[in-house]
C-alpha cells in the first residue's frame, strides 16, 4: 500500500533508580513503543482498495458478528519500507505484534480533487529496523 505520510517507530524508556549510601544509581526500566500513524492513499492494491485491506484487518480485531477477537487472530508483523529521495537506499521497519487501533476513512467531498485517504493508528509491541547494504552507515 502507498503511504502519503507516516510517523516512524519511537520508544521511551522509563528510568529506575536505586538508592546507594550516598548516591542514586539510575538504570533503564521498561520500554514503551509509541503507536504510529499512517495516512494511506485509498488506491487499488492487487484486487482490493487500500480501504478494503484495512477494513478486513480491522474486522479481525472487532466486528459486529464476532465482537472482540483474540490477539492471535489480529496481531501481525507489519513491514514499512522507507526510501530516500532517489530510491537508491531504504530503511525497513518491522512492527511486531501490530494491529489497527484506530481507522478513519477520509471525508468524501466533491469540491476537492485530492485522492481519498485512510488514517490508521497502528499499535504494536516492539519494532526493529534494518537498512539496505548500499546505504552509508554512520552516526
Amino acid at each position: 500500500m502507498l503511504a502519503k505520510e507516516a510517523t516512524l517507530p519511537t520508544f521511551t524508556i522509563t528510568k529506575d533508580t536505586v538508592d546507594g549510601s550516598s548516591l542514586v544509581y539510575k538504570y533503564a526500566g521498561m520500554v514503551t513503543w509509541e503507536d504510529i500513524r499512517i495516512t494511506f492513499y485509498d488506491v487499488v492494491v492487487g484486487s482490493n482498495k487500500a480501504s478494503q485491506i484495512i477494513k478486513d484487518w480491522r474486522e479481525k480485531v472487532w466486528s459486529v458478528k464476532t465482537g472482540l477477537n483474540s490477539p492471535v487472530d489480529y496481531k501481525k508483523d507489519s513491514v514499512i519500507k522507507v526510501y530516500n529521495l532517489d530510491f537508491s537506499s531504504w530503511t525497513t521497519w518491522t512492527l511486531y505484534g501490530s494491529w489497527p487501533q484506530s481507522v478513519k476513512e477520509g471525508d468524501l467531498t466533491y469540491t476537492a480533487t485530492e485522492i481519498k485517504v485512510i488514517d490508521v493508528t497502528i499499535a504494536y509491541d516492539w519494532a526493529d529496523s534494518t537498512s539496505d547494504s548500499s546505504a552509508s552507515e554512520g552516526y
